[in-house]
């Protein structure tokens, strides 16, 4: 069997399991998905609520061992702005 193919999808579940985590009252699964000391270079993407806007983002993450290392995470905040009515697309 392909290892590749094996530690993509091991990767895969672990995420699946991590972006199910926000907003949950037990944080215990982080042990079994994170290295102890996973480095996180961005704050976690903001979940819409009532009157709230969506913040569309793309994340990047390294693993090792079979655990997440480290994410990245970069969001629109111009699309938010601009869902928010602060920010004018059209100045003229």
């Amino acid at each position: 069997m392909d290892t590749d193919a094996v530690s993509t999808e091991h990767n895969r579940r672990v995420l699946e399991r991590f972006d199910a985590l926000p907003g949950a009252e037990d944080l215990r699964e982080l042990d079994d998905l994170c290295k102890p000391d996973m480095v996180n270079h961005s704050l976690a993407p903001g979940r819409p609520g009532p009157g709230s806007c969506l913040r569309d983002f793309a994340a990047m993450y390294r693993f090792e061992d079979g655990k997440i290392a480290e994410r990245w995470a970069i969001r629109d905040e111009l699309g938010m702005l601009k869902q928010l009515g602060a920010f004018d697309a059209d100045p003229g």
